[in-house]
């Protein structure tokens, strides 16, 4: 039995309505609040690598930051996908942390900024540092936390 692709979530339909948020391809007519907006992995791998090169971070930081090797790295960049969990748990992540940058700063220059200037509640280091040393999901939780306080 061949096993279905797994799918990012990236939240639910009421939440990106209540944060103000939309997704092409989403319909913003009636549907179900609570139904999970779910992306096939390829697609979610390419827009965090379009996030990351935003934020500026280069192949090394990427690779590191996906848990690839740099041969992995290009792959994906071809339209393959990591096939780990943790890995495809990391794209997750990246893209849950995109969304909550564009709650909280919605000019895209202040989320570039915010990933790249020490911030006192990572004790002075940037968010690029704490993404590499304590993990994406450290970041994505800070931020969640922001944004639903």
């Amino acid at each position: 039995m061949k096993q279905s692709p797994r799918r990012i979530d990236l939240g639910t339909v009421g939440e990106f309505e209540m944060l103000g948020l939309t997704l092409p391809g989403i319909n913003p007519g009636p549907q179900d609040e609570h139904a999970h907006i779910l992306i096939p992995v390829t697609i979610a791998t390419r827009l965090a690598l379009r996030l990351m090169d935003t934020w500026h971070f280069d192949a090394v930081t990427q690779a590191r930051l996906l848990g690839v090797t740099p041969r992995t790295l290009a792959r994906c960049r071809h339209g393959h996908a990591p096939r780990r969990d943790a890995q495809i748990d990391r794209i997750e992540d990246l893209l849950n942390i995109h969304k909550a940058l564009t709650v909280l700063f919605r000019e895209p220059a202040n989320q570039q900024d915010w990933m790249s200037k020490p911030n006192q509640r990572f004790d002075g280091r940037t968010a690029r540092d704490v993404l590499l040393q304590d993990g994406t999901r450290t970041v994505r939780h800070y931020l969640e936390g922001q944004v639903f306080s």
